[in-house]
């Protein structure tokens, strides 16, 4: 007997279509059983996968060859290094004591052209270097004043290859060169005050010299200019009856243009 009803028939239901991520096992394997249809996966499992390292090192850049990478990495890491290296001497690092010692030898003097006093001697320094680190300075350049005449230069001193050495004391002799002209005016107060340092016309008393020095540095191929100043003081080097002699002599010169 019928019902008028249509006979009943199963529908199957669409399922919806998901895109399926690639699955692996313990080996790392690609065990994926769902078909992947979207391009996107599709590209994304025909890439080779990377190994940890690469990931680790540079895995940002994997345009570049894994060689080129590598390269980069180890350079970048040593620049790192350095730095640190840098930052924890230059934390770390004291600043050297230098003091004089005196004169060492015998100075020299002699007169030019009957008027100009040129006065050569060494003046020792001792340096304590309280760092781990030991410094070369390619040159050292030196301008000397005397003292309350500091805009007249009246000496210069050089020195070439110098080391000092770390955690220990070096003892050095610096070369100076003075000249003296009673006739020029710029002279006349400075040349005054040295044969009154000197004894001449009355009491002995310590010649001051004020200097200025620029020390040069090499550091990975580039130099580097350290400026320093101090002043020392000495007696009068100039004892010897030929010296005294000499000072008499510009004495006079000096009175007699005054």
């Amino acid at each position: 007997m019928s019902h008028g009803y249509a006979p009943y028939q199963q529908q199957q239901q669409p399922y919806p279509s998901y895109d399926a991520y690639p699955m692996y096992d313990m080996n790392n394997n690609n065990i994926n059983s769902y078909p992947v249809n979207t391009e996107k996966y599709a590209r994304y499992n025909t890439t080779p996968q990377r190994s940890c390292c690469d990931r680790a090192c540079c895995g940002c850049c994997t345009c570049c060859p894994r060689w080129c990478r590598w390269i980069s990495c180890i350079l970048f890491l040593l620049v790192i290094a350095i730095v640190i290296v840098i930052v924890v001497l230059g934390a770390m690092f004291k600043k050297p004591s230098v003091e004089f010692t005196g004169i060492q030898g015998t100075p020299s003097l002699t007169t030019s052209n009957g008027t100009v006093l040129n006065l050569g001697l060494d003046l020792g320094f001792s340096v304590n270097n309280p760092n781990i680190e030991s410094v070369t300075f390619t040159s050292l350049e030196a301008q000397v004043y005397y003292h309350g005449f500091n805009n007249v230069t009246i000496g210069q001193g050089s020195l070439n290859d110098l080391h000092i050495s770390s955690n220990a004391i070096t003892n050095i002799q610096f070369p100076f060169t003075l000249s003296i002209d009673p006739s020029n005016k710029d002279d006349t107060a400075i040349a005054t005050k040295l044969l009154s340092d000197c004894g001449i016309g009355g009491n002995q008393e310590k010649i001051n010299l004020d200097y200025k020095l620029v020390a040069t540095v090499k550091v990975v191929g580039i130099s580097i200019h350290v400026p320093f100043s101090s002043s020392v003081d000495f007696d009068c080097p100039m004892s010897s009856t030929n010296q005294q002699q000499i000072l008499s002599s510009i004495a006079k010169q000096i009175l007699g243009h005054s």
